[in-house]
Parts: structure tokens; C-alpha cells; sequence
């Protein structure tokens, strides 16, 4: 029997069994499973594919070797079968790819049984790797022996490796003989050795770590204290106090590297019957003011009971405050004592930038009512990152109360402090604000009034969209229109999902008298993109106000399909004012592409009509870049005949890139065929190598 043949028996037997138990009961809906007898049958199908697999050939047995020791694991029988049947493969001179898949598996199902032939293979070509991950997963003392016999072999990566698995089995046996690697003039071994005792732990790891601490070299000193921290760790973890606290001590009156330094300062914390306060500040009094932002981060592990602002009364004199950590650290857990360290922080303009940025910070979990006063004044007078940092520590400062003291600044400040506050409304959803917001949008003050429209706009419910449309009407500037028209198109959105959104905007078009927010009204209607106002525009496409005019092209021109086409293909080919046909041509394209509904060959005849409508190098560029999203050849064709204009060769060549890839798909030998073209046409480096890229897929 072949291979392929095999393998096509073996996954339809197990799909004939499920299949035929399901059809048969007709009741449960749980596969029968298959017998311990005919598991082993099959595996040695498998097995008889895998001794001739090797790495450049096809895996296609894979998925039934997967699906069958899904049944092995769930019958306890089948593993004694199987088990010796995968020994047996292994001592066989099947090839050391297929070797290595049954050496995963031993990993999962494997017993004592499998460890003597997994050990041999540890010096076996090819075979290392693999049996070693068996062996680390095989349960029992039989495993843990025979990886301590490799210690004794000269292959150093091999013996590494080793090491590493006896510290993941946490092999207690192999103290004794790490103890003795440690001292090894090969460092890597030596390395290897101290960090597997730390993770064995234990009293007799930690002794002779702690014998070996004077006599270590140099190079190893830092990683005889790493492991010797992981000792103190494991016992902590089984609540020996006591002997961590030693280690951590020792560690850390050693002196190591900040980090190593730290772990046991945080060890120390954790065992130490100190007050929390008095081991931080002690600590802080003790060490290189270098070292005290490490110290600060043990405030992390305080519970909302144990406060440190008072560490700042009992340093006052200290030159060495270490107010940035402290700052971060303090509002991270909550601790309102260093509030009024905060503020006076912040009073003082000469303090330095990083020490007023973590006081900013600290606002945002710390911070009083009354503090949003203060921040809405160093919005206003702040610069850069401190300006953006007030602001959104404002706009997270807690509290309803927070919101009452908003309200009362917005009504007692002016100028910059009260925008910023009233702008903080908006990002802090105060709903309540809105009434309070109406009074403001006439304010004398230009910001005033475009913070408080913008802040309309993300509060403002539709029940109250005449009177935002109303603010449009009495706008005094261009940037102010600009503004209540976003605000009016957002409120818009608020509205459910079958309300007529443009009917209060359509309604007031008959008000506008002015020609400015006509514009602004139609520009709104665009942005809605109602179908059913379509009338209603068409009706100001001829109006004399030429803002209005435009206004309506470019409100056609961000219409979701091509229902304004005509209107703009019309407005293109009979005006002779080059920014209307420019701007038609452009709305012109842009609705054609946006139309779901029309067809690859409908636009591709359209925009073929606009390139015909083009009168400049501009307009070209327009059209080709439509051009480029449509998915046809006649667009291909088209882009590749456009090489030959010097003035738009860059936009076609883009063009030709794009459409092929989208060709490619489905007409992949024209497109071949047009890239090959291409190729001999162009210069481009970068073209060439998307072109190149596109033709090897196609390949």
C-alpha cells in the first residue's frame, strides 16, 4: 500500500466511524470511540508514512496523526498501545524529521517506558532539540535521572540545555552537581548552573549560592545575587519569612545593580514588620537620591489606608525632596495628603518642568473641585505638552461637584480661562451645561463663543436643534460658521435612525438671508446626504450668490451615490469659470465612484467622459486618480495608453499598479500580459518593483 493511499484509509476510517456511529443512533449526538485495538491500528499506518517523511516533503498525513491522538488522549487504554509502538519507531532507522513529530508526542503521552530510547536520542543527530522537550515533560525520577546523566557530557550547548530542563522540573537531585558546574571555568556553563539553582531554590540552593557569593568572580557575582533573590522568592511563596527576609537583607546590602537592588528592597518591604511609612522615608533619608525613584515605587504596593504625603513635612529640609516620583507614585494609589504639595507646586512658575507635569498628572486622581479653577488657568496661560496636559487632567478631575464648580467659573471667569473651562464641558458629557452654554454663544470674546458652539455640539440633544441652528444664523465670522456647522451636522446624528435629519435645516433656508450662512445651511445638507434633498439643492444650483453656488457643488459633491452625477456632469461641460468646472469635475468623479450600485464598465464609461470634460494638467489628475479605483481591463488599458503623456506619467503609472492589483485576480494572463507591457515603457525603480511583486503572485 502507498504512502498517499494509507493515509487517505487512515482519515477516512476515522471519519467512517464517527459518521456511521452519529447515523446509526440517530439520538446521541457523541462520537463513539474508537477501540485501544484499532487505535494501535492505525498509528501504525501513520507511523509507516512517517519513516520516510523528511523535511521538503508534504505533511498532508499531519491532520490524521492530530485527529488520532485526540483519541488516544481520551482513552486511558490506547496509551499503552501506542506508547510502545512510537518506541519502537524511534529506535528504527526512520529519518529524524519524522522521529522528531513522534518525540512531541511521547512528550505529551510518554511514561517511564519511553525514557531510556529518549535519552539516547539526546545525543542523536538532528534528535536533541526534540527528546529533550520529551524527556523535560515525562513525569517520574526515571526522567529526572537521565538528565542527570548528561551532565557529565563535554557537549556545553547540549549540557545548557539540560541544565535549563533540570530547573524546570525543579530536580532537587541535581543541586549536588550544579553546585559543582557553577564553579566552571566555562562561563556559560557557570551562568547557567547559578540561575538553575535559583529556580530549585531551597535551603540547600540557597547555602551554597550564599557559600559561593565571596569566592564567585566578578562576572558571576550579579547573577549569584539574581539567584539567590529567587530563593528568597520561593520562600516567600511558601511562607518562610524568616529565611527570605535574611537573603533579601544580604542581597541588598551588597550593593548589586539598581534592579537587582530594587527586587530586594521590595523583598525587604514585603518582610519587614515596619511601618510602611517609616521603610520608605527611612529608606529615602538613607540612599543615593539616584536610587530614590525605586524606593518611591514601593508605594505601588500600599493599600488606600497607608498614606506618605507626610513624608514631605518630615523632609522639608532635605535638599533632596524626591518630589517628581513621589508626585506619581502618591496619585497612582490616591493619597489626597500630598494635595497641598501638588498645589504649591504649581503656584510656584519657577519650579521646575517635569516637577510641575507630575503635579499636573497627579490633579487628574487627586484633585478638589476647587482645583478646576487652576488647571482651566494654566490651560489658558500654558504652552505645548503642559497646556494639553491641564486640559485633560481638567477633564478627568472627579466629582459632580467638579461639574457645579465648572458651571459657577464658566459664569464668574472670562477671556481664555473661562473658553477652557467651558470647553471642558464638551470632553467631560456635563449634559447640564447646555442651557448655560446658549448664554455664551454671543459672548464679546471670539474663543468664548467657539468653544461654547463646539461644546453645543457634543451635548446638544435634537430637541434643541433650532436653537443651534438659530447660533449659525447670528455668527459673526467664517470660523464660526465652520464650527456650528459641525456642531449641527453632529447633533443630526444624534437622531434616530429613520428621523428626517436635514428637515429643521431645510427649513430654514427660507430665513437665511444672509448669503454666508445660506452656504453654511447647504454645506450641512451635504454632509447629511439625504437623497430626498436632492430637489431642495438643485433648486440654489443656479443661484446668482456665487458662495451659494459653490457651496452646492461641493454639497452634490460628497453625495453616497451618483444621484447628482448628471447635475454635475452638466455644470462641467457648460461653465466657463475654471474653479466651478474644476470643482463639478471633481464632484462629478467623486459620485460616480461612490455609487455601489453601478457597475465597473458604467464607470469607467463616465470617468472616460470626464477625462474627455478635463481642461488642465490638474483635472487630468483628478480623473486619473478615479481611474485608478476601478477594477476593470478597460482601466488598465486606459492607464497604460496615459504612459505616453510626459505630464502624467507619475499619476498613470500609480494607476496602472493599482488597477492590476486588482485585475490581477480575476483577469490574471491580460494583466500579465499589460505589465509586461509596462515594464518596457517606464523608469521607475519603486513601479517596477510593485509591477514585479504582482506578477510573481499571479505566477
Amino acid at each position: 500500500m502507498t504512502p498517499a493511499l494509507s493515509t487517505s484509509l487512515t482519515k477516512s476510517f476515522i471519519q467512517l466511524v464517527l459518521v456511521s456511529f452519529l447515523y446509526t443512533t440517530g439520538i446521541n449526538l457523541q462520537a463513539q470511540a474508537i477501540s485501544a485495538a484499532e487505535i494501535r491500528t492505525e498509528m501504525g499506518k501513520i507511523l509507516d508514512v512517517l519513516a520516510a517523511y523528511d523535511y521538503d516533503k508534504s505533511r498532508s498525513w499531519l491532520p490524521d496523526l492530530q485527529h488520532l491522538m485526540m483519541e488516544v488522549y481520551k482513552n486511558p487504554e490506547a496509551l499503552s498501545e501506542v506508547e510502545p509502538l512510537m518506541i519502537e519507531f524511534l529506535q528504527s532507522d526512520a529519518r529524524a524529521a519524522g522521529k522528531q513529530y513522534v518525540c512531541r508526542e511521547l512528550g505529551v503521552i510518554g511514561t517511564a517506558l519511553s525514557v531510556p530510547v529518549l535519552s539516547e536520542l539526546l545525543v542523536a543527530p538532528g534528535m536533541a532539540g526534540t527528546a529533550l522537550l520529551a524527556l523535560e515533560k515525562i513525569p517520574g525520577a526515571q526522567a529526572d535521572q537521565a538528565l542527570l546523566k548528561v551532565l557529565v557530557e563535554e557537549d556545553e550547548v547540549l549540557q545548557i540545555a539540560v541544565i535549563n530542563s533540570l530547573a524546570a522540573r525543579q530536580v532537587t537531585a541535581a543541586i549536588i552537581p550544579l553546585t559543582r558546574l557553577m564553579r566552571s571555568d566555562n562561563e556559560k556553563l557557570a551562568l547557567s548552573a547559578i540561575s538553575a539553582l535559583g529556580s530549585i531554590a531551597g535551603a540547600e540552593a540557597a547555602k551554597n549560592l550564599y557559600d559561593f557569593s565571596d569566592e564567585a568572580p566578578a562576572s558571576l557575582k550579579w547573577a549569584v545575587l539574581d539567584a539567590r533573590l529567587k530563593c528568597a522568592d520561593r520562600f516567600m511563596e511558601g511562607g518562610d519569612k524568616k529565611n527570605a527576609a535574611i537573603i533579601y537583607e544580604k542581597v541588598y546590602q551588597a550593593d548589586p545593580p539598581e534592579t537587582l537592588k530594587y527586587n530586594a528592597l521590595a523583598g525587604k518591604f514585603k518582610t519587614s514588620s515596619e511601618d510602611p511609612y517609616n521603610f520608605i522615608l527611612n529608606h529615602l533619608r538613607q540612599e543615593d537620591p539616584e536610587f530614590h525613584p525605586y524606593i518611591i515605587q514601593l508605594a505601588y504596593q500600599l493599600d488606600d489606608g497607608q498614606k506618605l504625603g507626610r513624608i514631605f513635612d518630615d523632609m522639608r529640609e532635605s535638599q533632596n525632596i524626591p518630589t517628581l516620583h513621589l508626585f506619581a507614585a502618591l496619585a497612582s494609589i490616591g493619597d489626597f495628603s500630598v494635595h497641598q504639595e501638588v498645589i504649591a507646586s504649581l503656584v510656584d512658575r519657577e519650579e521646575e518642568e517635569d516637577v510641575r507635569m507630575a503635579a499636573i498628572r497627579a490633579l487628574a486622581s487627586i484633585g478638589e473641585p476647587s482645583d478646576a479653577l487652576l488647571l482651566a488657568e494654566l490651560a489658558a496661560s500654558a504652552k505645548g505638552p503642559e497646556k494639553e496636559l491641564a486640559r485633560q487632567s481638567l477633564y478627568m478631575l472627579p466629582g459632580s461637584k467638579t461639574n457645579e464648580k465648572i458651571r459657577s467659573g464658566i459664569r464668574e471667569e472670562t477671556g481664555d480661562i473661562r473658553a477652557e473651562l467651558i470647553r471642558s464641558t464638551g470632553e467631560r458629557n456635563m449634559d447640564e451645561a447646555t442651557e448655560l452654554l446658549f448664554e455664551f454663544t454671543s459672548d464679546p470674546d471670539p474663543n468664548v463663543r467657539m468653544e461654547s458652539i463646539r461644546a453645543l455640539g457634543k451635548l446638544a440633544s435634537p430637541e434643541i436643534l433650532s436653537d443651534l441652528i438659530t447660533v449659525l444664523m447670528q455668527t459673526d465670522t467664517r470660523r464660526e460658521r465652520q464650527e456650528a456647522e459641525r456642531a449641527i451636522y453632529a447633533v443630526t446624528q444624534k437622531m434616530p435612525e429613520n428621523a428626517d435629519q436635514s428637515a429643521s435645516i431645510i427649513g430654514a433656508l427660507g430665513n437665511a438671508e444672509d448669503p454666508e450662512v445660506l452656504a453654511s445651511l447647504i454645506n450641512i445638507i451635504g454632509m447629511i446626504g439625504d437623497g430626498k434633498d436632492l430637489d431642495v439643492l438643485r433648486e440654489y444650483l443656479e443661484s446668482g450668490e456665487e458662495g451659494v453656488q459653490l457651496a452646492v457643488i461641493r454639497a452634490l459633491s460628497g453625495w453616497p451615490d451618483a444621484g447628482p452625477m448628471e447635475d454635475l456632469k452638466q455644470l462641467a461641460s457648460s461653465t466657463d469659470d475654471q474653479r466651478k468646472h474644476t470643482l463639478a469635475l471633481r464632484g462629478y468623479v467623486d459620485v460616480v465612484l461612490a455609487d455601489n450600485q453601478m457597475s465597473n464598465d458604467d464607470k469607467f464609461r463616465e470617468i472616460r467622459h470626464a477625462y474627455d470634460l478635463s481642461t488642465s494638467t490638474a483635472e487630468f489628475r483628478i480623473v486619473i486618480s478615479g481611474l485608478s479605483r476601478i477594477g476593470s481591463l478597460e482601466a488598465l488599458d486606459m492607464a497604460v495608453r496615459l504612459l505616453e503623456n510626459p505630464e502624467l506619467r507619475k499619476e498613470a503609472e500609480a494607476a496602472v499598479v493599482r488597477i492590476a492589483e486588482q485585475t490581477s485576480w480575476a483577469y490574471p494572463k491580460e494583466t500579465t500580459r499589460q505589465l509586461n507591457l509596462v515594464l518596457k515603457k517606464i523608469n521607475n525603480k519603486e513601479v517596477e518593483q510593485r509591477i514585479h511583486r504582482i506578477l510573481d503572485r499571479i505566477n
